[in-house]
């Protein structure tokens, strides 16, 4: 029997909170983020942001002045992306 690679099948991890959100959440992983999107739940971009290389893990997103509603979080790292949802209420 083959012995299975841990690091291989290591998936990353992004935390999203608070979710739903009333303004602004904060956005956090164990590994350096490059850089975020985010996108309403009609594909348009509303915010973008890079992350400095000095603080790579951790930001809080402001998205108080938007409608409410569902929006979509892109994750950028340096070897791959993900997509996480939020939910932003009144």
């Amino acid at each position: 029997m083959e012995e299975k690679n841990m690091e291989a099948e290591k998936v990353k991890s992004v935390k999203i909170y608070p979710n739903p959100t009333f303004g602004k959440f904060s956005l956090e992983s164990h590994e350096d983020i490059l850089q975020w999107e985010l996108v309403n739940q009609f594909g348009s971009l509303n915010l973008f942001g890079l992350m400095s290389p000095n603080d790579s893990r951790r930001t809080e997103i402001d998205i108080s002045n938007f409608p409410t509603g569902t929006y979509f979080l892109k994750v950028t790292f340096k070897d791959g992306t993900m997509t996480r949802k939020t939910v932003l209420k009144d």
